[in-house]
């Protein structure tokens, strides 16, 4: 048993890292997902196929909105541009869980040439929503699409 209550943590991103594992796991037992234990980390997860060690990064952001609503997403700028630098030669998938739905895309170093916004007194990147999936069945196609080639 675990003695130390800060290694134990109950959050938004281990609610998704559970509900990706399981599923996914219908489909293929072979997929393990860490989590960073650096609270700085400019991406959240690390998703691995087992069985030839295909691997996704992913950035997950938990929104109390409804995604429907609006034309785009946001993500720091200091954030995109850290992926960029460390994760450029890697697939990293961002994606936005809202209220409504679950949204998504993997990143492209073109997204560093869209607009940018203040958002609550940070610098953020705009991510057309165009540009992203919808839904839990095509997240897990994209997924399924990047970790099994």
């Amino acid at each position: 048993m675990n003695d130390n209550i800060d290694d134990i943590i109950i959050d938004t991103e281990y609610n998704f890292m559970c509900k990706l594992l399981l599923k996914l796991n219908v489909a293929n037992d072979n997929f393990t997902m860490k989590k960073s234990k650096n609270k700085y980390c400019c991406v959240d997860f690390l998703l691995i196929n087992e069985y030839n060690l295909q691997n996704l990064f992913i950035e997950h952001k938990q929104k109390k909105i409804s995604g429907e609503s609006y034309n785009t997403f946001f993500i720091g700028y200091n954030k995109l541009n850290k992926i960029d630098t460390f994760y450029h030669n890697s697939n990293t998938l961002l994606v936005w869980e809202c209220e409504d739905d679950i949204y998504f895309t993997i990143y492209n170093n073109t997204f560093l040439k869209n607009d940018t916004k203040i958002i609550n007194g940070g610098k953020a990147y705009l991510i057309d929503k165009s540009v992203c999936g919808v839904g839990w069945n095509d997240l897990i196609d994209c997924v399924l699409h990047h970790l099994l080639m």
